[in-house]
């Protein structure tokens, strides 16, 4: 019997080696595929796969409230802006010089009415003294009246008993006379605070009537406040005027385009800036036969083509109007309108729950909608998502990935 050669022996190993390598290769393969197809089959099963979807945006085209010429552009194309932020600047410095003469002629008419206005008061309250010191006066003088006519009418009595007594024989001519004499001095006095009290009647009666006087005078003041607010809206004219050659942001956003140049014309209703407002969305076309498999609040997984690495989620938050073939013009609808045509697509809204800086209007995106729990053991469901799963490709990710933070 031969001895087995060394070299033979570990050519015989090697080969085995191979062989188990090959095998072993073969089968951690096949294992790769089996779990690849198994998650993609439980992901496809679970989820309506959409890979007609895109990025979507407010685009607004913003112009000017006035016509006139560009003084300046403020903004350039891909830059960030916040609400109210000067875009565009009109040819304005006309409205400037307008605006200082008529504040300056605000100024002339507030001056003139406050000083109108300070001047009456004055004479209101000038007159007002006026009225009560004669009233004052008026008063004093009736009791001064009252005491003096008391005095005059104890002298007439005294005066009549001495003439009695005189007749008798019993009083002097001499007493006579002093009574006579102080008869005729208290009537003096009487007459003169009789006329006292006329010249005090007097005085009211002038000072109410130049209070009475005082509505023409107030006529006059309401013709300078009138002057005031002619002029106060003739300055806000000017001042919205000069405010409307500023075009302002309407909210926070990105400059799309510069539709327009410095030396350019503006003119009211032609877009000047073309701007991206507000937070985009996902318009994701759902086939008609997948569309009962999608209800609103489902839960989404988005990823764009542009960045594969953001994985971004989301919710169904409205359905469209109208399919993608009622959009077409009638012609074109008919044409496409059979029983073994594609099927008709419904754009469904989809609400990010973050949104990426470098997220744009227009970028190409795969989404992944979870169907619901009831409908994903029935029969027609798991039918349409078969044939989902065999028309379109697969959204290369599991549900499980976690979503990394957002640019």
């Amino acid at each position: 019997m031969n001895p087995v050669k060394p070299t033979s022996a570990r050519s015989q190993i090697a080969a085995i080696s191979r062989r188990l390598i090959i095998t072993a290769t073969i089968l951690t393969i096949t294992a790769a595929i089996a779990i690849v197809t198994v998650s993609w089959a439980h992901y496809r099963f679970g989820h309506v796969v959409i890979r007609n979807a895109q990025v979507k945006g407010v685009v607004t085209r913003v112009g000017a409230r006035m016509d006139g010429q560009i003084r300046s552009v403020l903004v350039e194309p891909g830059q960030l802006v916040h609400s109210n932020d000067v875009l565009v600047v009109l040819e304005n410095r006309y409205l400037q010089a307008s605006l200082e003469r008529m504040t300056a002629e605000h100024a002339a008419a507030v001056a003139d009415y406050q000083a109108a206005q300070l001047a009456l008061e004055q004479q209101r309250r000038i007159l007002t003294l006026g009225v009560e010191e004669a009233n004052s006066q008026i008063t004093t003088s009736q009791a001064e009246i009252e005491a003096a006519d008391s005095d005059l009418a104890k002298i007439n009595a005294e005066f009549e008993r001495v003439t009695s007594l005189k007749q008798s024989g019993i009083s002097s001519a001499s007493a006579l006379d002093g009574l006579t004499s102080d008869r005729n001095h208290a009537q003096a006095v009487l007459e003169a605070k009789k006329a006292a009290k006329n010249s005090a009647l007097i005085r009211r009666q002038r000072a109410e009537a130049d209070l009475a006087g005082l509505k023409v005078n107030e006529a006059q003041l309401g013709v300078l406040e009138a002057r005031v607010k002619v002029a106060a809206s003739s300055m806000d004219e000017v001042k919205a005027d000069l405010e409307s050659t500023y075009v302002r942001a309407p909210g926070d956003g990105w400059v799309i385009d510069r539709i327009i140049e410095v030396g350019g014309s503006a003119k009211v209703g032609e877009p000047m800036i073309a701007m991206w407002l507000g937070d985009p969305w996902i318009e994701a076309l759902v086939p008609e036969n997948s569309l009962r498999d999608v209800s609103i609040g489902s839960a989404v997984e988005v990823e764009i083509v542009a960045y594969p690495d953001l994985n971004l989620k989301g919710t169904v938050d409205g359905f469209g109007v109208l399919t993608d073939k009622a959009a077409l013009l009638p012609q074109a609808a008919a044409a496409t309108s059979s029983l073994f045509s594609d099927p008709a697509r419904v754009p469904v809204k989809i609400s990010l729950r973050r949104t990426p800086k470098n997220l744009q209007p227009g970028l190409t995106a795969l989404v992944g909608i979870e169907v619901p729990e009831r409908r994903k053991t029935r029969v027609a469901g798991v039918v349409n998502r078969a044939f989902a799963w065999i028309e379109q490709p697969f959204l290369a990710r599991a549900s499980s990935t976690p979503e990394p933070e957002m640019k």
